[in-house]
């Protein structure tokens, strides 16, 4: 194949609807435009779980460490959440040692943001998913898919996670 041709089938295959996006120096927005953010880690730690195998491993299994940006803090606290609030749920393979278990590589990371006027279909909560080791924001828009599992928590604002006690 000619350099030419190839150069026209990777801009095409780049600019087609739903074709893998490569992550950039900015991470490429996710469905409905939630970017993941760059400094997540450096958020609140609100706490790290590990589902072992068993119902949901092949989906949700390995080391969980959920994070919250100040105002999903403020929300995690009265249930109430503000215009901005983010979680991030980053999900890792389990590392294991020995009778260690660290947390691996990153499989994926989903992030949670409220805006009451951009999400008003999902109750004000946006949903991203960020997969695989470049963590490439997820072409499926699965918002619909988060919600109907989240909505089992609509008394708590639609969160799993709470803070410690």
């Amino acid at each position: 194949m000619k350099p030419a041709t190839c150069a026209v089938i990777i801009i095409a295959l780049t600019l087609t609807p739903g074709a893998p996006q490569a992550r950039s120096a900015s991470t490429p927005p996710a469905p409905a435009s939630i970017a993941l953010p760059a400094n997540y880690q450096q958020w609140r730690h609100v706490k790290t779980q590990i589902i072992q195998e068993g119902p949901g491993f092949e989906r949700f299994g390995g080391m969980h460490h959920i994070y919250a940006n100040e105002r999903a803090v403020s929300g995690l606290r009265s249930r109430r959440f503000e215009r901005g609030a983010t979680l991030v749920a980053e999900f890792r393979e389990l590392d294991r040692k020995g009778n260690v278990i660290d947390g691996g590589a990153i499989r994926l990371v989903d992030v949670m943001l409220f805006d009451a006027e951009r999400f008003a279909a999902t109750d004000g909560w946006g949903y991203a998913e960020f997969i695989g080791p470049t963590l490439l924001a997820k072409t499926l828009d699965s918002r619909l898919e988060c919600h109907a599992c989240h909505t089992k928590r609509a008394d708590k604002g639609h969160v799993f996670s709470e803070l410690p006690r």
